[in-house]
């Protein structure tokens, strides 16, 4: 079925490369459309972001499942370490979960309560406002594609540590435009955490770096753009 089709549209480079080994599919026929997850609204935030070097409080966001997949465990560890180091940040779960109930006991029975909110799952629009006010995006998942949380959190200028996991690094670029860390690893999680916590410039330039790559690679318009084209081709 695939073979017959007139053009395969693969959404990054691994699924072309899958195309072309595993559907011998003529490189001709596939043509690259990546998400289009960076809305105008999202892209604005990101390029009207004010980076400050003189922030006392870091705030760190995660958006998503809280289940153990997720990286859940290895950074309630991570919030625990660096909250024994005596470092002043806030970190924000948006979303729910099997392991809200672990979670939320966790930060309770470490007296971490002024350090971490939990606030459920939010309105999408609303979730806009606190990708806004952070500072730092974290999802250490144990497996992805390209989620959709991390598009957002690009869009909006946020610095990001992310695993090196599903089409990930097709994207990021260890230290240039993420922190990236192996799955199911906290201490790398910690220590990645704490860098961004410490090194103003580092998380100021992949915070600015990482704005580049949603709008090159993730723009809604300019990827229906890119849609459409070959769609109008085809009639």
């Amino acid at each position: 079925m695939f073979r017959n089709s007139k053009i395969f549209l693969a959404q990054g480079k691994h699924w072309k490369s899958f195309a072309e080994k595993q559907l011998d599919i003529l490189p001709t026929k596939i043509k690259l459309v990546h998400n289009w997850t960076a809305t105008p609204e999202l892209l604005n935030i990101g390029a009207n972001r004010k980076y400050k070097y003189d922030q006392n409080i870091t705030h760190f966001l995660f958006v998503g499942w809280l289940e153990k997949e997720k990286g859940l465990n290895e950074i309630l560890k991570s919030i625990e370490l660096l909250n024994k180091k005596k470092y002043t940040f806030m970190f924000t779960f948006i979303g729910d979960g099997r392991g809200m109930n672990f979670a939320k006991k966790f930060i309770y029975e470490k007296e971490l309560e002024n350090s971490v909110v939990f606030r459920g799952w939010v309105k999408p629009q609303y979730v806009k406002e606190y990708y806004r006010e952070a500072d730092v995006f974290v999802l250490p998942s144990w497996a992805e594609g390209m989620p959709n949380a991390l598009i957002e959190a690009l869009s909006c200028g946020l610095a990001t540590i992310v695993s090196n996991v599903g089409m990930i690094t097709n994207y990021l670029v260890n230290e240039e435009n993420a922190l990236i860390v192996k799955p199911n690893d906290s201490k790398s999680l910690t220590k990645s955490m704490e860098r961004l916590l410490v090194d103003k410039d580092l998380k100021i330039n992949i915070s600015k770096n990482g704005y580049k790559v949603a709008n090159k690679y993730f723009s809604t318009e300019k990827q229906l753009r890119s849609l459409a084209s070959s769609i109008k081709q085809l009639i």
